[in-house]
């Protein structure tokens, strides 16, 4: 049943004909702001709220909308009530949900009336993201599954104390503590003496600080893996590393330069404890005027380089 309840300082209905009401205005004043209750635990509240026979709803000044932990500020909003709640506003609004907060030019929302659940969210225009030690922004953000799935589209930037990373696309699922960015993707972390600097097409990391540098091998345009970090580059078809134990692998034609030693092989490891890289696969080193062809090993430390 659709149950709406108003209250306000002034309350005004316009009837029909048959004596059914077809338009609640609610006022506030100094004291309150106007306030419309529509389903459990979901109201609005703003100086003047406008309501309809047919589920709508609307504001014009400072406005505030919540849904179960969720709440939307801003001003300007248009709701239609329905099994579906539909919400948008195309004055800059901010969402915020437990340690989640989301700022956009314009927003549309769609919320289940049954659970409160947010179902779809579409913020865009000058997106600004915060989520505990994590900042963000983008062109444009969707979030789904009651705010468990975020995707920032357009220059996206996400970064928390240790990582930065700027892409075209940058996924998050909170539920698989799952980060995923693609298209043109620079990655910069700082949790070392010596920070890096990754490009790549796709990048995708998870809870257990295991993060995997890609090229996209589907893409005509695609570029290799290119690492910087200190007197260490390589480029490579895939690179994987760890901030735990601080070492990584790179394998698909890898080219490498470790201080003055050039290196070709199938796959490095590089361990920073030892500073040690350790290649493996067809491997050609060279320092200076010497060159050393492998079949399989050859390890180089700092003190070769």
């Amino acid at each position: 049943a659709d149950n709406r309840v108003a209250r306000g300082s002034e309350l005004e209905a316009s009837l029909d004909a048959a004596g059914r009401v077809q338009l609640v205005e609610a006022r506030g004043d100094a004291k309150a702001p106007a306030r419309f209750s529509f389903g459990a635990d979901r109201s609005l509240t703003s100086d003047r709220i406008w309501s309809t026979a047919d589920g709508k709803i609307e504001t014009q000044s400072a406005s505030v909308l919540t849904s179960g932990p969720s709440e939307i500020r801003g001003r300007q909003f248009f709701i239609q009530n329905g099994d579906v709640v539909e919400f948008r506003t195309t004055s800059r609004a901010t969402l915020t949900s437990e340690t989640r907060t989301v700022s956009a030019d314009t927003t549309t929302a769609k919320i289940d009336s049954r659970t409160n659940q947010l179902a779809e969210l579409r913020q865009t225009g000058h997106v600004d993201f915060k989520d505990g030690d994590r900042t963000g922004r983008a062109d444009s953000a969707l979030t789904r599954n009651d705010g468990s799935s975020v995707t920032l589209d357009g220059k996206a930037m996400l970064r928390d104390a240790r990582t930065q990373v700027d892409a075209d696309h940058i996924e998050l699922d909170d539920s698989t503590k799952k980060q995923t960015a693609s298209g043109k993707v620079t990655t910069l972390m700082f949790d070392s003496a010596e920070p890096v600097k990754v490009v790549s097409d796709i990048v995708e990391s998870s809870g257990s600080d295991h993060i995997v540098f890609m090229q996209d091998m589907g893409n005509p345009r695609s570029q290799r893996v290119q690492l910087w970090r200190g007197s260490l580059n390589i480029l490579a078809n895939l690179v994987e590393g760890s901030s735990d134990n601080k070492s990584l692998v790179a394998s698909g034609n890898v080219q490498s330069n470790f201080g003055l030693v050039r290196a070709t092989a199938d796959r490095l490891d590089y361990d920073d404890a030892k500073q040690t890289a350790h290649y493996t696969g067809h491997v050609r080193a060279r320092k200076q005027e010497t060159t050393i062809d492998a079949a399989d090993v050859v390890e180089i430390g700092r003190a070769h380089v």
